[in-house]
């Protein structure tokens, strides 16, 4: 990350394009010590890392410059190792057999496994932290639960908790795969109105380890992904904006808003969408008094399943555009020349694993 400090938008750019990441330090100790935690936010997004320490007295740049391409790509085959193996090597360096050390180290391991959210990988690493560390696997088996239970992760301080999984662990956001950067300009118009609607509707609650408008937005920018709708767009980038600036967003700017067609959207989108009360039709009360008295039990309900429901409009919002994809590439196949035509066909296979792949998420079937 060039001396800056590693962000989860970051990341989740660099995942659209692979899920394998090599981190290279160099030989500053006090530096790789400082950069360890972009590890575990790597880790932490499920990206599969490996590091690599160069030569004293080099960097990246200076490594790169100084050796041909096929030197560098071999020197990085030949020497990247797994995370647990170089952070375990890095944090003993200094432990000088004291137990104390040890056990912090052993500590601060079990912080990385964690973070994982697929739980072979974690169960893989379990076992390879127990032979680097000499220490029993059910043991760090248990640890690991233990941190997960509790979900140390940065949440709201005035946020209330998930609701909880089975095993009493608060439940993690589950992976769906990326959109390649190829894919653009698709337009998913009632997908982009459920998301939005959450925005407005319920963007201040908590869910998992942030809040269901972070969460939401984090996955659109996260993916490179744009909404299409130009009214749709309007209220995404501005809430976005507010969030950003203030942390918080008061709905009455949409339902007050200076464009009138804003505001229709708005109210439009706050509206219940069944039996509507009958203070909805008078036309006399305040808007906001009339969206108070609608929402009610509704809200109730919608809030019960955001860890379920949320989710599932980001993934059926993803499946949306794969789909539409696939059909506009069918349609690019013809009359083109042969080279074109490999490209698109790789492309066609992509999106139909792509495709697949979303749809075991949702438990659908390909049609």
């Amino acid at each position: 990350s060039s001396g800056t400090s590693l962000t989860v938008d970051q990341i989740r750019l660099i995942k659209r394009f692979t899920p394998n990441v090599t981190v290279l330090y160099d030989g500053d100790a006090a530096g790789i010590k400082a950069s360890l935690r972009g590890i575990d936010m790597l880790l932490e997004e499920g990206l599969n890392v490996k590091t690599l320490l160069l030569p004293d007295g080099e960097d990246p740049d200076s490594f790169a410059r100084s050796h041909s391409v096929t030197a560098l790509t071999d020197f990085i085959r030949e020497h990247e190792e797994d995370f647990i193996s170089f952070k375990t090597k890095i944090l003993l360096a200094d432990s000088r057999n004291d137990p104390i050390k040890r056990a912090s180290v052993i500590t601060d391991m079990v912080h990385s496994i964690a973070v994982i959210p697929d739980a072979i990988p974690r169960s893989v690493y379990v076992k390879e932290c127990s032979k680097l560390m000499d220490i029993g696997e059910d043991v760090l088996t248990s640890e690991v639960a233990k941190l997960r239970k509790k979900k140390l992760y940065d949440a709201p301080a005035d946020s209330k908790p998930a609701p909880e999984g089975e095993d009493g662990a608060q439940p993690l956001p589950p992976h769906t795969p990326a959109i390649p950067a190829y894919v653009e300009n698709i337009f998913c118009r009632e997908q982009e109105k459920e998301l939005v609607n959450y925005l407005l509707k319920l963007g201040s609650e908590p869910l998992f380890n942030t809040r269901v408008a972070s969460y939401i937005i984090a996955e659109i920018i996260g993916e490179g992904l744009d909404f299409q709708n130009l009214e749709y767009r309007q209220i995404f980038e501005e809430y976005k904006a507010q969030l950003e600036a203030t942390d918080t967003v008061d709905v009455k700017h949409f339902i007050n808003h200076a464009d009138p067609k804003m505001c229709e959207l708005t109210i439009d989108l706050l509206s219940p969408r069944y039996e509507l009360s009958k203070i909805w039709s008078d036309k006399s009360k305040p808007n906001e008094e009339r969206i108070r008295v609608a929402e009610g039990a509704q809200l109730k309900a919608l809030r019960e399943r955001l860890h379920v429901d949320v989710p599932k409009a980001i993934a059926v919002y993803k499946a949306k555009i794969v789909t539409q994809a696939v059909k506009r590439t069918q349609s690019e196949l013809e009359g083109k020349s042969d080279e074109e035509q490999d490209l698109l066909l790789l492309r066609l296979g992509e999106l139909n694993k792509l495709r697949t792949s979303l749809s075991e998420v949702l438990d659908r079937p390909v049609i």
